[in-house]
């Protein structure tokens, strides 16, 4: 098995696409700026909240019980992007999306009230600004 070790990768056409060569011999080609997640953060949800390890994420507000707002450092070019979010409580939905921020995060128990969870955790594909 063979080690590769760098500091850059750089496509020679498109700087930002790569062909990668698949074990069955097939080639697909990737955009590197797309493929990359842009965000993820894991955050405490009951007490005081607090961001506990993240990429891409400078603050938190707590708009009420089980209400959040994750802040990005670098904003997205647009809203239109993929955000997954998951808890250890119930259940999560996330009601709106912006450039610089998951705007409406909201903790949601089984019986379809808002709650505390004691953890969340997000992740965001798209483009940044």
């Amino acid at each position: 098995m063979s080690t590769l070790r760098t500091n850059a990768l750089e496509g020679v056409d498109d700087k930002s696409t790569i062909n990668i060569t698949l074990n069955e011999g097939n080639t697909i080609t990737e955009n590197l700026i797309h493929v990359i997640g842009k965000h993820w953060c894991h955050f405490t949800g009951t007490g005081t909240i607090a961001i506990q390890d993240s990429i891409n994420a400078s603050s938190l507000t707590d708009a009420g019980t089980g209400d959040y707002e994750v802040l990005f450092t670098n904003n997205m070019s647009n809203a239109v992007y993929a955000c997954v979010a998951g808890t250890q409580g119930d259940g999560v939905r996330v009601f709106a999306l912006a450039t610089s921020k998951i705007d409406r995060l909201i903790g949601i128990a089984n019986d379809g009230s808002v709650e505390d969870g004691s953890f969340y955790t997000t992740q965001i594909d798209g483009d940044l600004a």
